[in-house]
């Protein structure tokens, strides 16, 4: 879903404001937004954060994810989640930037954090070095539930790009009982001239039932 990445407003994802490959197919996901986008000095500190192993950065960078999140988000939400990363990623970087994040928003919302309520049981390829379409079957399967989950889950991400990764989660968190599942990021990669229709790849299996935003 494109449109003003702080806005929640149910007027501004209406279908008639969806991409091409959002009406194509829905995600899985209710919506998605993010604070900014991923460029400039935030594009910067995600990278020294990832793949400078430079944990401290997670902390003001958290800080901004909470303080500047949609802040409806924090009153409808039952538990946050993280994208998980594979074990041996982990064990190469030390830490989960998206769970050091997802604390952050946790607090704000007075929320659980749930790290183990996804685990993520395949190790793909780097969804970085990947073109859009290889992204989405990339990730397809990559994830499986951990734990139980019920209502609306919060999950959180550094980046979100075209959205494979928050559409494969959000399947397995629907798996684990999620009632609807709201994406936030810290960044957006803006793509230029991005057109939802040639990025997606028309499986079936990728697709899911639309979920209604709240009133």
């Amino acid at each position: 879903m494109d449109g003003d990445p702080f806005a929640l407003r149910p007027e501004l994802t209406a279908p008639a404001l969806w991409c091409p490959a959002c009406r194509r197919g829905p995600p899985a996901f209710a919506v998605a937004r993010s604070v900014a986008a991923y460029e400039g000095g935030l594009r910067e500190a995600i990278c020294a954060l990832k793949f400078h192993r430079k944990p401290a950065i997670a902390e003001p960078l958290g800080q901004l994810l909470a303080r500047f999140a949609p802040q409806e988000v924090f009153h409808m939400v039952d538990a946050i989640v993280p994208v998980p990363l594979h074990q041996d990623r982990f064990a190469q970087r030390g830490f989960n930037q998206s769970e050091l994040l997802a604390k952050h928003v946790a607090t704000a919302a007075a929320a659980p954090c749930l790290p183990d309520a996804l685990r993520r049981v395949r190790q793909e390829a780097a969804q970085a070095e990947l073109g859009a379409v290889d992204r989405w079957h990339n990730v397809d399967g990559a994830f499986a539930p951990g734990l139980r989950v019920r209502g609306t889950v919060l999950l959180v991400d550094d980046v979100f790009s075209t959205g494979a990764t928050a559409a494969a989660c959000s399947r397995a968190l629907a798996e684990a009982g999620a009632e609807r599942v709201v994406v936030l990021t810290l960044a957006r990669a803006v793509l230029r001239g991005y057109h939802g229709a040639l990025l997606r790849p028309p499986i079936p299996h990728l697709a899911a039932q639309k979920q209604p935003l709240p009133p």
